[in-house]
């Protein structure tokens, strides 16, 4: 195990529906985060996760 795995950690998320950001927060993980993140199912679309951490972006579509 290394020291890596314990250091604290910021972590960006940002949610779009569509085009329109509609939620971005920053986080700090040590050395993990649990989020659930709950969207108006009335709402059906296209939506986007992009979540920035340690100079990687992970990207998920998305549809409800």
């Amino acid at each position: 195990v290394t020291d890596s795995l314990f250091k604290e950690e910021t972590i960006e998320i940002e949610i779009y529906y569509k085009y329109d950001l509609i939620l971005s927060e920053a986080l700090i993980a040590n050395p993990t985060i649990k989020r659930v993140y709950k969207l108006d199912e009335t709402i059906k679309g296209s939506y986007t996760a992009i979540i920035r951490v340690n100079d990687r972006v992970y990207i998920e579509n998305f549809e409800l």
